[in-house]
């Protein structure tokens, strides 16, 4: 077996992959996998992480290319937590938008405070959110 992490850009995994990488640390987009995997394809970047074949992290983008960027998701699997691979991910993330005027992460987890914190990103209270059951997305 091989220690080392291999990182990929625009590699989008598939169904199974998403759903096993998701689930290890209890995401909600794990119950419905082709949802997350259309998600996932839609983006407009993707970094993974592999090692051995396996999904070790995945980092995803979305952005109008010019100003704004929303690092949607930033996800480690349970097994490669705490070894380096969310923060070779985010050096992903920084190269390829380091630059934006607006760059944005919606979390409200201690570790994406504390992590993201490090990174120069701060909590604001002048956002609005909304959220609705997948239920009420696919009945409308």
């Amino acid at each position: 077996m091989s220690d080392r992490i291999e990182y990929r850009i625009g590699d989008v995994p598939d169904v199974d992959v998403l759903a096993d990488l998701y689930g290890s640390v209890d995401w909600p987009h794990a119950s419905t996998p082709e949802e997350l995997h259309r998600a996932v394809q839609q983006s407009s970047w993707v970094a993974t992480a592999w090692h051995d074949g396996r999904l070790a992290g995945l980092a995803r983008v979305l952005t109008d290319g010019v100003f704004d960027v929303y690092l949607q998701d930033l996800v480690v699997h349970a097994d490669y937590q705490h070894q380096g691979v969310g923060k070779e991910l985010l050096d992903l993330y920084d190269r390829a938008f380091g630059d934006f005027q607006t760059q944005v992460i919606v979390s409200d987890a201690d570790w994406a405070q504390q992590k993201l914190g490090k990174r120069g990103f701060r909590a604001e209270p002048a956002a609005l959110s909304r959220t609705r059951s997948h239920s009420a997305r696919t009945s409308t």
